[in-house]
């Protein structure tokens, strides 16, 4: 060994295309994991699934990794759909920036006690966002409060909104 010489680098080892469509599936998988854990799923049970992408070659790859979506997640049933389809109802979002996968909460969980729940997480919410606005609608605290803090003040806005559109969003498909 110490007379080969070393191996040298080469661009045909480089599989950009391969990266790009595992990254993509992991995050998929994160979503499915995140849904489960939102709706208060155990682990060991199967879940249905319904994928939405404008992603024709994404879309066959997940169709091939079908049997690892069940092993890592424990989707029993993973339906794949074009963005133009109709969403499902009484089911979660979970979007990336490629695909929105919908998580069937039908038959999974006490659909009336994840309302609850959700009205609730969305009273706490609102309440945060409302005292946030105050803030910022204060002129006080604007003119005399450091530029980083009134940033990290608006970062929280935005954060609240985007909760609170995600929580009337998944309320909304349950009616």
């Amino acid at each position: 060994m110490i007379i080969n010489s070393f191996p040298e680098f080469t661009h045909n080892y480089i599989f950009e295309d391969d990266k790009s469509r595992m990254d993509k599936f992991i995050s998929i998988v994160t979503a499915v994991r995140s849904l489960r854990n939102q709706a208060q799923i155990a682990p060991k049970e199967e879940v249905r699934v319904s994928f939405y992408t404008d992603q024709e070659n994404f879309a066959k790859y997940l169709y091939q990794g079908r049997g690892y979506l069940k092993e890592m997640a424990k989707v029993v049933s993973g339906n794949i759909f074009d963005k133009t389809q109709e969403r499902p109802s009484k089911s979660i979002l979970y979007a990336t920036s490629h695909t929105e996968v919908f998580l069937s909460l039908d038959g999974m969980i006490d659909v009336d006690a994840y309302k609850d729940r959700l009205k609730n997480d969305l009273k706490k919410t609102q309440a945060e966002f409302e005292k946030v606005q105050k803030k910022l609608k204060n002129p006080n605290f604007v003119k005399n409060a450091p530029d980083d803090v009134v940033e990290e003040v608006k970062g929280k806005a935005s954060n609240f909104q985007e909760k609170l559109d995600s929580l009337n969003s998944t309320l909304s498909s349950f009616s």
